[in-house]
């Protein structure tokens, strides 16, 4: 039976020596076993996925010198699969929804704090009725998928490393969560509790504390002129000072003595400052014909690239572009040219609300 190996790197940062690691041992264990190394890109969070940090991992590890043996599979492409596959094992009673909210499990986890018990879920939720079921959903409850673990069956596995490994059900924390992500895949997810990511800009926070404290004085010019052009700080009388001779030396005037007399004060305004500052003569460029296009995407990989084409057709026109990047081939997907801006900012709009966060508008001369 043929080994697979596969790293699955999540898209949500640059590459890291944890991730290179890991693909160092699994590729170095494909080799000895003359299995396949694979790749498959973990891009199911949508918000901190970006298209770039895929494009880095993939370009570190061939860097690295660990190339994979099959094109690099994306999570967000196998959402049907992993829908189906839920969908059979609520069929079968495998697995179940269950509705505990967050205070609840807050709760049942602070009463196990204080009984000295480790956290476990209590799976109140796994035998609920089809009526129960609608009583929370009619509550406007959310709900997550849960396993369904029988507390008495033992799970054991061989360990390449470690050897047998054994667990009881009982010892697992309760019914496993499949996610929330799937009951929303399922269209299970209704109001409820919602988790919000904030991300705080540096520049934009700075300027906000400011504007609450009072304290906020724009840097950009004044739009209508209107404020005065302050003078130059006027030339002030140049006077002379003897300084101590330093040890050792002594005092030799100058055979042609500078002096230095009262200057007179003259402020120069800022009007004229400026008139003297002006150059003379200004270039001229021919400007170029340029087209404005939104990229989804870039890849390595031609087949993800083709793929992802597909999926944006419907937006617009998509295309896919080969380009050479440092001696490396990659693929970008853009949807244009756009005759404006105005359109080019609709597309991109629909892009990000597709699930494509790290879209964006770029300028070319090239269609």
């Amino acid at each position: 039976m043929e080994k697979r190996l596969r790293l699955a790197p999540s898209p949500t940062g640059l590459l890291h020596i944890g991730t290179a690691r890991t693909a160092l041992f699994n590729w170095l264990y494909a080799k000895k076993t003359n299995g396949k190394f694979l790749i498959r890109i973990e891009d199911t969070d949508i918000v901190r996925s970006k298209s770039e940090y895929t494009s880095n991992i993939l370009e570190g590890l061939e860097w690295l010198g660990l190339n994979w043996d099959e094109d690099p599979i994306q999570q967000s492409e196998r959402i049907s699969i992993h829908k189906n596959h839920i969908k059979k094992l609520l069929e079968i009673g495998a697995a179940y929804r269950c509705f505990t909210s967050e205070s609840e499990i807050l709760e049942l986890r602070e009463k196990q704090k204080k009984s000295g018990l480790p956290p476990k879920h209590d799976n109140r939720h796994r035998n609920l009725t089809s009526n129960e079921i609608k009583e929370f959903i009619s509550q406007g409850r959310s709900s997550v998928i849960r396993f369904r673990i029988d507390e008495e069956t033992e799970i054991k596995w061989e360990d390449q490393i470690r050897g047998e490994i054994k667990w009881q059900g009982k010892d697992l924390g309760g019914d496993i969560d499949l996610s929330r992500r799937a009951s929303q895949l399922l269209g299970f997810k209704r109001q409820g509790i919602a988790k919000m990511r904030v991300e705080l800009l540096p520049e934009e926070t700075r300027i906000e504390i400011a504007k609450i404290k009072g304290e906020y004085k724009s840097d950009e010019p004044n739009q209508n002129n209107s404020a005065p052009i302050p003078n130059a700080a006027p030339i002030k009388t140049v006077s002379i000072k003897s300084l101590a001779l330093v040890p050792g030396t002594t005092s030799q005037k100058p055979k042609n003595p500078i002096v230095i007399t009262n200057v007179q004060k003259k402020s120069l305004s800022g009007v004229e400052l400026t008139r003297r500052s002006k150059t003379t003569s200004v270039q001229q460029f021919p400007v170029k014909d340029s087209f404005v296009f939104v990229q989804a995407a870039a890849f390595s990989s031609q087949k993800s690239a083709a793929n992802l084409k597909n999926k944006i057709s419907d937006i617009g026109q998509a295309r896919v572009y080969k380009v050479l990047v440092n001696g490396k081939t990659f693929y970008r997907v853009r949807i244009g040219p756009f005759t404006n801006t105005t359109s080019a900012d609709k597309a991109l709009t629909k892009l990000i609300k597709k699930g494509f966060p790290g879209a964006r508008i770029v300028v070319s001369n090239k269609k």
